[in-house]
């Protein structure tokens, strides 16, 4: 029985095609393992719990809420005179195109 059906998908058609660079890899699963995900889900969900500066892989939470938090921190150390240091990661092979004047508004 297989559960799942990994593919190949290009990033940018007009990019060369034989760059593994150029790709990114979507699982599709069979509608009755969603299913069951789901259920698995609303069964434990109350036993799943995140710190609440955990942006990713939530409910009615959005990149935005990550970026306010952000902006709020770093405006509250350097309003009391504190350095503010940061650290980033490069996105650009998990995302096909990441729109950064909108990512740091």
């Amino acid at each position: 029985m297989q559960v799942s059906q990994t593919v190949p998908l290009i990033k940018d058609k007009t990019g060369n095609v034989n760059d593994v660079n150029n790709y990114r890899i979507i699982t599709l699963s069979a509608v009755i393992s969603k299913l069951f995900e789901m259920v698995v889900l609303f069964m434990c969900d109350k036993y799943l719990v995140s710190d609440p500066l955990q942006f990713g892989f939530k409910r009615n939470i959005e990149c935005s809420d990550a970026i306010f938090t952000l902006r709020c921190t770093i405006e509250h150390f350097t309003w009391h005179g504190g350095s503010v240091y940061a650290a980033s990661l490069d996105i650009k092979k998990a995302f096909a195109t990441v729109h950064h004047y909108k990512l740091y508004m």
